[in-house]
């Protein structure tokens, strides 16, 4: 109990498993304090950060994403034998590799689980340098997705979706693997919309898991299409412009858990190499963590793990 009180309460963690959520869980990470740029300044002023540092922070804080440069198709070609992909066209359940998902829009389900290079990326020093400045502490991989062409995915925001024991203290970053072309499924996003306002599920989750875990007879499905055309609407009422990831092969985009964002319509004349990942604070865990029994494995301090895959991670 006195573990529990000190810190489990703070990181969000459930005192058993039918319990609502920590009422302090609902909490951001410090870039979404209404002080956030005073801080950066401060920080940069008594020289704890770079001016470099500095603008990448204010970026974050002010728009919601920051690019910069950071530096496997093996998943697509069926090597990996245990890989599990998702693809809407094929069901929607997980399957295993198959010719088709090269030509549709699927996802490759946790590579860093069977590749040590894509580890290496997506710890790549650029990128938990910056994660170190807004966690404060190292950090933990809890999923990552492998493209070989588009999503084709509606707008979101990655909060409905991924769930973390605090609802909002993580991040994503999207790494480009080869240089974007147009017509090739492009990621889109609304800078700034990480601060439009935000509908609950059920009136009061901010994830469709969290909503489902209290009231399991909710398929829910509505409420999130309505939360799709409220994103949208939002975005045109307070003149937020779509923008389209045209990286270039090494790029990263970070973004705030609660940026709108999405994937223009997939190509079967253009791909579009990629790996998505989703981070926390160590000291967090993603709310999978909580049904099932999940094995973390460190990387040089930072940990990763996977909902899907148990075991010892495979290496290159």
């Amino acid at each position: 109990m006195d573990h529990y009180i000190i810190l489990g309460s703070g990181r969000g963690y459930l005192p058993h498993a039918a319990a609502p959520r920590p009422g302090n869980a609902a909490g951001g990470l410090w870039i979404d304090a209404p002080d956030a740029l005073d801080r950066v300044h401060g920080r940069y002023e008594t020289g704890q950060i770079t001016a470099e540092q500095a603008e990448r922070l204010e970026a974050l804080v002010r728009d919601g994403f920051v690019v910069f440069q950071a530096v496997p198709d093996k998943a697509y070609s069926g090597e990996i034998p245990e890989m599990k992909f998702r693809c809407r066209d094929l069901g929607e359940g997980l399957t295993s590799w198959r010719p088709e998902v090269r030509e549709l829009a699927a996802k490759a389900l946790d590579p860093h689980y069977f590749s040590r290079s894509v580890r290496q990326l997506i710890f790549a020093p650029a990128i938990v340098d910056f994660l170190g400045l807004i966690f404060e502490t190292k950090a933990l991989a809890s999923q990552t997705l492998g493209f070989f062409r588009g999503s084709g995915q509606e707008s979101h925001r990655d909060t409905w979706f991924v769930p973390f024991s605090r609802a909002i203290s993580f991040a994503a970053s999207w790494i480009a693997l080869k240089d974007v072309t147009a017509g090739g499924g492009e990621l889109f996003y609304y800078p700034g919309s990480h601060r439009l306002p935000e509908r609950y599920f059920d009136n009061e989750f901010r994830s469709v898991s969290e909503a489902f875990r209290i009231n399991s007879t909710n398929t829910l499905e509505d409420q999130i299409q309505e939360h799709v055309r409220e994103l949208t609407q939002n975005t045109r009422s307070f003149g937020l412009k779509r923008r389209r990831l045209m990286a270039r092969r090494g790029d990263v985009l970070m973004w705030h858990a609660d940026i709108g964002h999405g994937g223009e319509a997939t190509s079967r004349l253009a791909t579009r190499k990629s790996i998505v990942t989703h981070y926390c604070p160590r000291h967090l865990i993603p709310d999978y963590c909580e049904r099932q029994a999940t094995i973390f494995h460190d990387h040089e301090g930072h940990v990763f793990t996977s909902r899907i895959y148990v075991g010892q991670p495979v290496g290159d």
